[in-house]
């Protein structure tokens, strides 16, 4: 696998891009569009934390499996300092 944190930023970086897309394309008002895109930003971002994490974590599709890992990570650990927002 690529280095973990590595990993981490391209997650991280991505779903920025797509959040500020989204800052963009809500005033079009498709709610749709717009909720489907906010999850997918929003799963990347939690894929970002994982890594960053390095959380035992593949590529899962089930954001619900992995917001449950995200739960056990953040709960095992400080986060203070842990997660450095670009």
């Amino acid at each position: 696998m690529k280095d973990i944190k590595k990993e981490a930023d391209r997650w991280w970086r991505q779903s920025q891009a797509d959040f500020a897309f989204l800052q963009k394309i809500v005033k079009f008002g498709k709610a749709d569009t717009v909720c489907f895109l906010s999850q997918q930003t929003a799963e990347k971002a939690l894929k970002a934390y994982l890594f960053y994490s390095s959380a035992e974590f593949y590529n899962q599709k089930d954001a619900e499996q992995a917001i449950e890992l995200a739960g056990q990570v953040i709960s095992s650990r400080s986060l203070t300092g842990r997660f450095i927002y670009r």
